[in-house]
């Protein structure tokens, strides 16, 4: 994970002591790309790098496990606000991973 997010030129901060494959941390490096190609799309700069890293994360790390990870906590927890999370987390996660593959390959 490290490797990735070097490549994509964001790093998780040193400070922090989490794994690099925490569900938090991705969706932090996630975030980050989503803000750096708002700043590039507001300053007229081309997003396309940008783009395709989110997607590449998207298909190969985040989006490949999620599903996964969603259905085991709606299946486990004990309140319905992590249950909805969950729900919520999943389909927005697919959706953003279908738009960005149709971006993608437009770009490339």
């Amino acid at each position: 994970m490290k490797k990735f997010y070097r490549k994509a030129g964001l790093v998780p901060e040193e400070r922090v002591h989490e794994s690099p494959d925490y569900l938090t941390i991705e969706l932090d490096f996630m975030k980050q790309l989503c803000l750096r190609e708002q700043q590039e799309w507001s300053t007229g700069r081309d997003a396309t790098e940008t783009i395709i890293h989110e997607e590449e994360f998207l298909r190969g790390h985040l989006g490949s496990w999620i599903s996964d990870f969603c259905a085991q906590v709606e299946k486990h927890c004990f309140t319905d606000f992590y249950r909805g999370f969950c729900m919520i987390m999943d389909v927005f996660i697919k959706t953003d991973l279908d738009y960005l593959q149709e971006l993608a390959a437009g770009l490339q």
